[in-house]
């Protein structure tokens, strides 16, 4: 069950002055029963009660905001701050245990423009923000695959919170846009699968709060319209990570360079519009082993019919079937190689019929979160 209330308020002082402030407030309340059963010499099943659980999870964040903007003839700037107020609340029915989570955090930006020419305009910016764990991440029972491999949550995971500090420049063709900039990114709080055995043989993997990482890297973003029926837009991202962490006595270290790659095209024939993207992610050394490359391709298309009023969508994700997390987990007690597939190739057909409803434009893009691997 969801609730999100929002109120904003926007006041323009003059040209290129303007004051916002607002309120947000998200409820979010999940009930999550599982239970694990195995049969017996007899045919029957019987219940696992270490492995089924009826688990609830409630998180209320209230927050405030406000933004002021000046844009001059050179210069331009905006500075806001938001303040947060989270409270979490989880519970276990078998273990009858309750755990609450409360914090309040401040996080201020800052974003500052100036225009070099009419082309091109430099960009600097930091933003403090946070990132909470998801549900699966404080669920203590959220997979049972086999005796040997356990996949945990923990309640008592905290956020990750993060500064990033950024410098580029923007440039404007007639047709394209081109960004380049480089960045640091301050993170504490750092949340990683920690994997550790039983008894030599069986692992238990479980999400916690390990250290501190410092990223340094360099992005990359272009869009352009080479003609009226193609549009190109892409991201580059090549970085270092340096984690220092631990956990226990376990030391969770790692020194990583790496990249990311994204790439989109859409493209109208006719009435058809075509959408395809390629994400390409380079091998990775993590805190326990390594990860090896991975990659997978999206195909849609969507054509309007029924003079404009309706829309028949198809879609494939993963097209080649090709997004699996293959690695290897290196302890000082176990090495452990995997392959693992969250999502096979999925394939969906929709139809859309609009009643006194003009079709919404499509936000042209990914979201960061569609090209991200902590699902793994």
């Amino acid at each position: 069950r969801n609730v999100l209330m929002q109120l904003d308020y926007v006041y323009p002082f003059k040209k290129g002055k303007k004051f916002e402030a607002g309120y947000r407030g998200t409820l979010r309340e999940i009930a999550n029963d599982y239970i694990v059963e195995q049969i017996d010499g007899s045919g029957g099943f019987f219940t696992l009660p270490n492995f089924s659980n009826k688990f609830t999870y409630n998180e209320d964040v209230h927050a405030l905001y406000s933004i002021y903007e000046n844009k001059m003839v050179k210069w331009g700037y905006q500075v806001g701050l938001r303040v947060e107020q989270t409270n979490i609340t989880t519970f276990q029915r078998e273990t009858n245990e309750t755990n609450y989570k409360d914090y309040l955090n401040a996080f201020p930006s800052a974003f500052v423009t100036y225009n070099l020419d009419n082309m091109r305009t430099l960009q600097a910016s930091y933003s403090r923000r946070l990132s909470r764990p998801r549900f699966w991440y404080l669920n203590p029972f959220s997979s049972y695959s086999d005796p040997r491999n356990i996949r945990t949550g923990n309640t008592d995971l905290n956020p990750e919170y993060t500064d990033s500090y950024e410098l580029g420049v923007l440039n404007n063709l007639k047709k394209s846009s081109v960004y380049v900039g480089g960045y640091y990114r301050y993170s504490t709080g750092v949340i990683d699968r920690i994997q550790t055995s039983v008894d030599g043989i069986n692992t238990i993997s479980t999400p916690r709060n390990i250290g501190i990482e410092n990223a340094y890297g360099i992005e990359a973003n272009f869009s352009t319209d080479p003609t009226d029926w193609l549009n190109l837009n892409g991201n580059a991202n090549f970085y270092r990570a340096i984690t220092k962490g631990r956990y226990n006595d376990i030391t969770l270290d790692r020194d990583t360079y790496t990249a990311r790659f994204r790439l989109n095209s859409k493209i109208k024939i006719n009435k058809i519009d075509f959408q395809v993207s390629g994400n390409y992610m380079a091998p990775e050394r993590q805190t326990q082993g390594t990860r090896k490359s991975l990659y997978y391709m999206d195909l849609g298309a969507n054509m309007d019919v029924m003079k404009g009023k309706g829309t028949i969508n198809l879609s494939v994700r993963d097209l080649f079937n090709s997004r699996k997390y293959r690695g290897t987990t290196i302890t000082s007690n176990f090495t452990e190689s995997s392959k693992f597939q969250w999502r096979s190739r999925q394939i969906r057909l929709s139809f859309s019929y609009r009643l006194n409803q003009k079709k919404k434009r499509e936000r042209g893009g990914q979201r960061d979160d569609d090209f991200d691997d902590e699902e793994f």
